[in-house]
């Protein structure tokens, strides 16, 4: 349980890392910018409602893209200070759109879930079928 404790405020901490220098220099509060898939990641809404993010002088702002695409294409493009999504994006944007990255690593999962329709008892009934995901040439699509 520590773990998971632990990599829920990860997330939140780098987040309130990145601007702390420039909350030490000025009173204005300073907008960050965050690019996510699946709605305001629950690491922010505790902060927010912790008042940390207030305490930093950062106003957080959530920008909900429809996929994987969209999403590393507006981070490279400047639309975002940060995106909250799994690793291999990263490793997208690098190898597929030759940008540079960089990596803040937590152990957070509670958005992983498989959804199948009735009938289906295991993974192994997937197989043949078809699959809908949100971009298949990253995550958990490969």
């Amino acid at each position: 349980m520590k773990f998971s404790l632990l990599a829920r405020w990860s997330l939140a901490v780098c987040a309130l890392l990145v601007c702390a220098e420039a909350h030490a220099q000025s009173d204005a509060k300073q907008q960050l910018h965050v690019l996510t898939l699946l709605g305001r990641p629950v690491q922010f809404v505790v902060a927010d409602q912790q008042g940390l993010f207030a305490k930093y002088g950062l106003d957080v702002v959530n920008d909900n893209k429809k996929n994987s695409d969209q999403l590393r294409a507006d981070l490279a493009g400047g639309k975002g200070d940060l995106a909250y999504l799994a690793v291999d994006n990263a490793v997208a944007m690098v190898e597929l759109a030759h940008r540079d990255v960089v990596i803040v690593m937590g152990g957070e999962g509670s958005q992983n879930e498989l959804i199948a329709q009735p009938g289906f008892r295991s993974v192994g009934d997937l197989r043949g079928k078809t699959l809908l995901v949100d971009a298949p040439n990253t995550a958990y699509a490969l």
